[in-house]
C-alpha cells in the first residue's frame, strides 16, 4: 500500500463520518434558530461561556493590555470600613411621626422627611399605620391629627 492509497481511504472515511453527522449537524442548526427566536442562550445553559474563546481572542491587545494596568496600579490592601454611630432618637420614629403631624396639621410625608432629616420614602409606611389606626387623617398628600 502507498501513501497516496492511506490517503484516499482517509479521504473516504472522512466522508463517510461527514455523511452520518449531516442530521445532527441539521438538528443542531434548528435548535439553534429555535432557542434564538426563544431568546435562550444555549452557551449559558450549557455551562460555557457566554462568548467563544474565538471571540475573546479578538479583542485588541491594546484593550487586555490597558485592563491589566489599570488592574496592577488598584490598592493591594482594602481597610475594613468602620460603620459611623448611630444617632440616638428621642423616640421612635412613629412618635416623632405623629408629633410632626400634631404639631404641623396638613404636613406631607416629603416634609416630615426633611423635618426629620431622613429620606422619606421609608415614612410612608408610617402614614399608612397611623391612617389605619386612626391617629391620622389624610386629604390628598396632606396629613392631619384625628379628630381636626
Amino acid at each position: 500500500m502507498t501513501v497516496l492509497d492511506d490517503l484516499k481511504k482517509l479521504e473516504a472515511s472522512i466522508v463517510a463520518r461527514y455523511q452520518q453527522l449531516q442530521p445532527a449537524l441539521a438538528e443542531i442548526e434548528e435548535l439553534r434558530r429555535v432557542a434564538e427566536r426563544l431568546g435562550v442562550n444555549l452557551d449559558r445553559a450549557a455551562g460555557r461561556a457566554s462568548k467563544p474563546a474565538a471571540a475573546r481572542a479578538a479583542k485588541p491587545a491594546q484593550t487586555r493590555a490597558r485592563r491589566s494596568s489599570a488592574a496592577s496600579t488598584r490598592r493591594k490592601t482594602s481597610k475594613a470600613k468602620v460603620a459611623a454611630p448611630r444617632r440616638p432618637r428621642a423616640g421612635g420614629r412613629r412618635e416623632q411621626f405623629l408629633k410632626l403631624v400634631t404639631e404641623r396639621p396638613g404636613i406631607t410625608v416629603p416634609e416630615i422627611g426633611k423635618a426629620l432629616k431622613v429620606d422619606p420614602t421609608g415614612l410612608y409606611r408610617y402614614a399608612k399605620q397611623l391612617e389605619a389606626d386612626g391617629s391620622i387623617t389624610k386629604t390628598g398628600t396632606q396629613l392631619f391629627p384625628a379628630g381636626s
